[in-house]
């Protein structure tokens, strides 16, 4: 099962009809997004998502929480800090 996530962070940013982020929000998706990149770091090899924007930082409909998306550039590490492609479909 997989979540719909519609909008993306810089959506949101960009959007005039919309009020500010409060700093709590903004607080909040920074602390979603520092997880979402210590859980990538943290798997065996490591993983580098090489492409952290705005754009790839998907809101929930509630605006509530936010998670990594776009894994296209993703890149594994070895222990000699090598990187190699990652096969995301197998």
């Amino acid at each position: 099962v997989m979540e719909r996530m519609k909008v993306s962070l810089r959506c949101r940013l960009d959007d005039s009809d919309s009020p500010p982020l409060s700093a709590q929000a903004m607080l909040r998706y920074c602390r979603d997004i520092a997880a979402g990149l210590q859980y990538l770091h943290g798997l065996k090899p490591a993983v580098a998502h090489r492409d952290l924007k705005a754009d790839n930082v998907l809101l929930s409909s509630n605006f509530y929480y936010a998670k990594l998306s776009d894994f296209g550039t993703t890149r594994s590490l070895n222990n000699s800090g090598v990187v190699s492609t990652l096969n995301l479909l197998d």
